[in-house]
């Protein structure tokens, strides 16, 4: 049975089957629109695996200057603690002077603090000798 034909716009010169070509032309969009998405899709997965690649060697570099700055430091002194002994005991020494700056020289709120700061500082020197 033949298709009903159509007249486009109106002109009775101009007869097309409508309902096939407009089926064809969607057949033909989907099947572009399709072509485009798969290359699409490849081009996002090339570009990922560039990306996780350069990421990569951009970790790797930042991770060996960390480890070298670590090691030299700032003017060939590295950042890590050379003589924790040192360290530790110039930190007591300062908490030490830090307390008996502010309880040794106010008699007022610390009516005993002068005595105790003397203590602490007698107990510092017997431990650094």
């Amino acid at each position: 049975m033949p298709s009903r034909a159509y007249a486009l716009f109106g002109l009775g010169d101009v007869v097309s089957d409508f309902v096939t070509n407009l089926q064809t032309l969607l057949t033909n969009a989907n099947t572009a629109s399709s072509a485009v998405s798969t290359w699409k899709q490849v081009y996002t997965e090339v570009a990922k695996a560039a990306l996780k690649v350069v990421a990569r060697k951009a970790l790797k570099e930042i991770t060996v200057s960390t480890v070298n700055w670590a090691n030299q430091g700032f003017e060939g002194k590295p950042l890590f603690l050379q003589n924790p002994d040192s360290f530790f005991t110039d930190i007591e020494h300062d908490e030490i002077k830090e307390t008996v700056n502010e309880i040794g020289g106010d008699p007022v709120n610390f009516p005993w603090g002068r005595g105790i700061a003397i203590n602490k500082v007698r107990e510092a020197r017997g431990k650094s000798k």
